[in-house]
């Protein structure tokens, strides 16, 4: 485990469930942001690659 900063990077193997994570995730943050959201097609150039 390296130390970066105040926190811990860790590195893991792929875990088949990572996409389906990052949709509930992203949709939690949608609705959290509501009217303050990025539009759609903005927010894909910042978005994780899956």
């Amino acid at each position: 485990m390296e130390k970066y900063g105040a926190g811990s990077i860790v590195v893991s193997d792929y875990d088949p469930n990572w996409p389906a994570l990052f949709e509930r995730e992203s949709t939690r943050i949608k609705h959290a942001l509501g009217a303050c959201s990025v539009p759609e097609g903005a927010a894909r150039q910042f978005s994780l690659v899956r």
